[in-house]
């Protein structure tokens, strides 16, 4: 069930989905909240007391008693932040992997972008982890790109700001992804919709990601289901 202290006044928030998180959940609430960005947090099934540290910072906290995948969460989040009348929302990620000190800078982008991914492949960012799993990344994007008449560098980056126009229209939407494979979903419809999307450069730090080898093959699915979209894009 909800529960936190943020009032709706405020206008802009982040969102995050975490399972067993309790090592850093707390810091990321507060940075973020010293950053006027109050967060609105789903613990997806942990065990750790994740959500109550992350309410005991400040946050905004939904529970699943089991969990219920990235995507699903994410859209609770996206939900919520419309309900709190938040115009401008970043979610990240829960380990580690996002620094919160770039969550202004995709938030600054929401002034001319509808969408604004926090990129690991633009120039001025720096990627931080294992070569295999850049190599990853750079190859779904390349696959992406492949069939979309907009081309973006990060196609599978969790770290993403959204306009409040954005996301009245893409939570009303059903999405098949509960994993990564959802971020490349999104994208699509998104990108389906005619919103804009932009990307600034972070810092990533891939050590704590949970990408595994099921995870990938679902975004090779979402990636394959996508294709025939490509007629709605824009050109």
């Amino acid at each position: 069930m909800p529960g936190g202290n943020q009032s709706e006044d405020e206008q802009n928030c982040a969102c995050i989905t975490a399972k067993n998180e309790a090592g850093t959940i707390g810091q990321l609430v507060a940075s973020l909240k010293q950053q006027g960005l109050p967060a609105i947090v789903v613990d997806d099934g942990s065990k750790d007391g994740t959500g109550s540290l992350a309410y005991l910072a400040g946050a905004v906290v939904i529970w699943h008693a089991r969990p219920r995948g990235i995507g699903p969460s994410l859209i609770e989040t996206w939900r919520e932040a419309l309900r709190l009348g938040c115009q401008g929302m970043v979610q990240l990620d829960a380990g580690g992997s996002h620094d919160p000190r770039d969550a202004l800078a995709l938030i600054s982008g929401l002034s001319h972008a509808d969408i604004v991914i926090g990129s690991r492949f633009v120039p001025g960012a720096q990627y931080r982890g294992k070569p295999i799993r850049k190599c990853l990344s750079r190859i779904a994007a390349w696959a992406c790109n492949r069939h979309s008449p907009v081309k973006l560098a990060d196609w599978t980056s969790g770290y993403r700001a959204f306009s409040r126009r954005a996301l009245l229209l893409l939570a009303s939407l059903p999405y098949e992804a509960k994993m990564h494979g959802w971020q490349i979903e999104v994208l699509f419809k998104a990108l389906g919709l005619g919103l804009s999307v932009a990307e600034v450069p972070t810092v990533y730090y891939a050590s704590r990601s949970t990408l595994d080898f099921q995870a990938a093959l679902e975004a090779f699915w979402v990636w394959r289901k996508g294709v025939p979209w490509r007629s709605r894009l824009p050109s």
